[in-house]
């Protein structure tokens, strides 16, 4: 961007909170859909690494997929703007566009988890359910303290710092990641923006309100985790889905990645919640 563009970019943008268009595709149509489903990735990555599950969604859909801000090809920007309410706008702003109106089932994986919850709170009559696929919740208040005690939250604090002191070192890491498969098919290890990687797990993840917020939601959410996740607090979610009568937990033997037993879960999730819009009136 020119510096005059920059300016632009930023007085409309952060000043004016004028929401940000994203790329936004059809992934799969239908002549007189059932229903629509809309699929936000998760840091990173894009749209791409849907691929796999959009193959085996019944036909009679419209799939919708949509780069976040930052990533694939959607605008990156001249600003820090890394916060899941920017995001969350943009997503809206992106379907009006497309002439989707709602409501829509969402379907987020990490990240994209976190803009599905601030997306069902700001626009409610849009959001008929949420499949939230490995989300890095925390409880700050009921996070362990003990030396030896486990915490994914601390432990994304601490990798932050370390990328932060050595940038380089993230293109290294998310190169072996996918090389060996342990990353989605979206995670582009040659597209690593660092400015972009580190601000968006630093506001959106680890500085995070996604927990408050999806107190406060009231349509189902079905949330999918693995035992072997390193980044998300199982028992954070087991507590939330005692006291929420409408959130469903599934937990699996898996990691953080849609692979293996992950994807199977979440073809299911979504065929669930398309039979329960179809049984509504």
């Amino acid at each position: 961007m020119s510096y005059t563009e920059n300016m632009f970019d930023e007085l409309a943008h952060r000043y004016l909170r004028v929401p940000y268009i994203l790329n936004g595709r059809d992934l799969q149509t239908a002549k007189k859909p059932k229903a629509t489903v809309v699929l936000l990735h998760g840091i990173n990555s894009s749209m791409a690494m849907w691929q796999s599950v959009v193959k085996k969604l019944p036909k009679d859909i419209r799939v919708i997929g949509i780069d976040l801000l930052g990533f694939g090809d959607s605008p990156r920007t001249s600003w820090p703007s890394y916060q899941v309410r920017i995001q969350a706008r943009s997503v809206a702003a992106t379907l009006f566009l497309m002439k989707i109106r709602g409501p829509v089932i969402v379907v987020g994986h990490s990240l994209g988890s976190l803009v599905a919850i601030d997306f069902a709170r700001r626009y409610p009559l849009m959001t008929r359910q949420l499949i939230l696929v490995s989300p890095p919740l925390y409880d700050i208040e009921h996070e362990p303290t003990g030396a030896l005690a486990y915490n994914p939250h601390r432990l994304l604090r601490d990798i932050h710092t370390s990328l932060s002191a050595q940038p380089d070192t993230v293109a290294k890491l998310v190169g072996l990641l996918t090389q060996y498969k342990f990353v989605n098919r979206g995670f582009d290890a040659s597209k690593v923006d660092m400015p972009t990687f580190l601000g968006t797990l630093e506001a959106a993840i680890i500085n995070q309100t996604s927990m408050r917020d999806l107190m406060r939601l009231k349509q189902p959410v079905t949330v999918i985790t693995g035992k072997l996740d390193p980044f998300v607090s199982e028992s954070t979610i087991k507590r939330l889905a005692k006291e929420r009568t409408n959130l469903t937990h599934k937990s699996l033997i898996a990691g953080h990645e849609i692979i293996g037993l992950m994807e199977p879960a979440v073809l299911k999730a979504t065929s669930s919640a398309l039979a329960e819009l179809n049984r509504k009136p």
